[in-house]
C-alpha cells in the first residue's frame, strides 16, 4: 500500500506573530521552526501565502534545479518590476532569462579583474577618509565603497555628474530608515527601494546619462553589446545598479565584523600584512570572506515557486507552492560546517586560488543556486575583498563592543546590528 504524504508541520504561533517575528528577527524564527518543527517546516506570516521552508542541503539542491531547470522561478522578484524594467533578466522567464543570464553573466563578473588595478587605487583613496581612533558604524562607508567600485565599473570614474546623479538617487534609499517595521505590515511584501521608485523618472534620466557619459571600453558599453537583441540596456543596466552593490556592502560589512570579532583571523591578517606578502595576504582576505558568506549571508531564505509537484523529505508539495531555502540555517549545520559557530577561514582551503566553491550539494549558497543564482557572485565577491584589503593594508581592526553583533533586517538583507562597529587604528 502506497504511504501516505506526510503533513507539513507548522509552527506554534499565529500567523500575526509569525509575521512580527519574520520583520524582526528573522534569523531567529528560521531557527526556532528548525528546532521545533524538524527539516521542513511552514510558515504563515500575517495574510501572505504559507511559505515551506527547506533546511536540509539536499532538498534545497534538488528545489534549485526543479524551479531553475526551465529558467522559470522569478515570481519573488516581482517587487522589483517598477525600478528593474519587464526585460531586466531578474524578472525574465524561460528562455529570455537563459538567454539574458549567459550575455551578462561573463561581461559582469570580468569587471573585478579588468579594472582591478583601478578598483584597488579607488578604495585605497576612499578608505584613507574613514573616521579612525574611535569606534564608528562602518556600514555606511561600506555602502558608498561599493557603490563608487560599481559606478567606476560602470562608467570608468566614480566622480563625474553622470555618477553624482546616480549616487544620489541611490543613496536615497540608504540612508532612509529601512527597518524592520515596514515588513511587519501585512499584506503583499513592501517595496524594497521605496524612495528610488517615488522618483522613477529621475532614476530613467540617470541612468540614460549613465549610458552617454561612460567611458569606452566599460561597462555601460559592454552591457550595450551584450544586451543587443535581448531586452532594454535600460532595464539592464538599472539591474546592475540596483542589486549590485548593497549586498556587496553589506557583505563588506559582516567581513569587518566578523574579522573584527575573530581573535585568530586578525592575528594571522596581522601576521600577512607585516610580512609584506600582498598575495598572500589577499588570498586569506578571500577565505575570510567565503567563511563570512556562510556564517553571515546577506540574504538568509532563498525564495522559489514550484512549477511541478515535490517532494521534500517525505513531504509532497503541490505545483505552485512557494518554497524558501533557508541559506542561514545550512550554512550553521554541523553535519555540513563541523564547529559550524566559529569562524574558520581556513575551512574553505581546498577553493583554489580567488575562485568561489563549488557548491554542488548546496552546502555554501549565499548567492542562491541554479540557474537564478545571482549572475555577478564572482564581481560582488571581487569588490568585497577590494574594500577589505584596502581596509586592513590601512588599518588595524579593533572591535566597538566585546559581543559579536547580532544581525538584525535591514530591507531585503540582514545586517549588522549595531552597523558594524568598529574602531580604525592607522598603521
Amino acid at each position: 500500500m502506497a504511504q501516505r504524504p506526510q503533513a507539513i508541520p507548522e509552527l506554534p504561533l499565529s500567523p500575526r506573530l509569525q509575521l512580527h517575528a519574520w520583520a524582526h528577527t528573522p534569523t531567529a524564527l528560521l531557527e526556532q521552526g528548525r528546532d521545533l518543527q524538524g527539516t521542513t517546516f511552514m510558515l504563515r506570516a500575517g495574510e501572505r501565502d504559507p511559505l515551506v521552508v527547506l533546511t536540509d542541503s539536499a532538498s534545497a539542491q534538488a528545489a534549485f534545479r526543479q524551479t531553475g531547470a526551465d529558467g522559470m522561478g522569478a515570481e519573488a522578484n516581482d517587487v522589483l518590476l517598477s525600478l528593474v524594467g519587464p526585460t531586466s533578466v531578474l524578472v525574465a522567464q524561460g528562455a529570455d532569462h537563459r538567454a539574458r543570464r549567459r550575455e551578462l553573466r561573463p561581461v559582469v563578473n570580468s569587471w573585478g579583474r579588468t579594472y582591478g588595478k583601478e578598483l584597488t587605487t579607488l578604495a585605497d583613496r576612499l578608505v584613507a577618509s574613514w573616521p579612525t581612533g574611535r569606534p564608528v558604524a562602518l556600514h555606511s562607508h561600506c555602502q558608498r565603497l561599493t557603490l563608487d567600485l560599481l559606478l567606476h565599473s560602470l562608467l570608468g570614474t566614480a566622480d563625474s555628474l553622470a555618477a553624482d546623479a546616480l549616487r544620489e538617487l541611490v543613496s536615497l534609499d540608504l540612508a532612509a530608515n529601512r527597518s524592520a517595521e515596514r515588513f511587519a505590515i501585512d499584506g503583499p511584501p513592501p517595496e524594497p527601494w521605496p524612495l528610488l521608485a517615488a522618483r522613477h523618472a529621475e532614476f530613467d534620466a540617470a541612468l540614460y546619462q549613465t549610458l552617454a557619459a561612460g567611458r569606452p571600453g566599460y561597462g555601460a558599453e559592454q552591457l550595450g553589446s551584450a544586451t543587443q537583441g535581448t531586452g532594454c540596456l535600460r532595464d539592464t543596466l538599472a539591474t546592475v545598479v540596483i542589486t549590485g552593490h548593497e549586498t556587496a556592502a553589506t557583505a563588506l560589512a559582516w567581513a569587518i565584523e566578523r574579522l573584527a570579532h575573530s581573535p585568530e583571523a586578525t592575528a594571522e591578517v596581522e601576521r600577512l600584512v607585516q610580512s609584506g606578502c600582498r598575495t598572500e595576504l589577499e588570498r586569506y582576505l578571500h577565505l575570510v570572506i567565503l567563511e563570512s558568506l556562510r556564517q553571515r549571508p546577506v540574504i538568509p531564505l532563498l525564495t522559489r515557486r514550484l512549477s511541478e509537484p515535490f517532494n521534500a523529505a517525505g513531504h509532497v508539495l503541490a505545483e505552485g507552492t512557494e518554497v524558501g531555502i533557508a541559506a542561514w540555517l545550512i550554512h550553521h549545520d554541523p553535519d555540513l560546517h563541523p564547529q559550524s559557530a566559529r569562524f574558520m577561514p581556513e575551512r574553505f582551503e581546498s577553493v583554489p586560488g580567488l575562485e568561489l566553491p563549488r557548491a554542488a550539494n548546496a552546502d555554501w549558497i549565499p548567492f542562491g543556486g541554479g540557474t537564478r543564482r545571482c549572475l555577478g557572485d564572482r564581481f560582488a565577491v571581487d569588490v568585497v575583498r577590494t574594500g577589505l584589503l584596502a581596509l586592513v593594508e590601512r588599518y588595524a581592526l579593533v572591535p566597538g563592543s566585546e559581543s559579536a553583533e547580532h544581525p538584525v533586517r535591514q530591507s531585503i538583507t540582514i545586517a549588522p546590528g549595531a552597523g558594524c562597529l568598529v574602531s580604525l587604528q592607522p598603521r
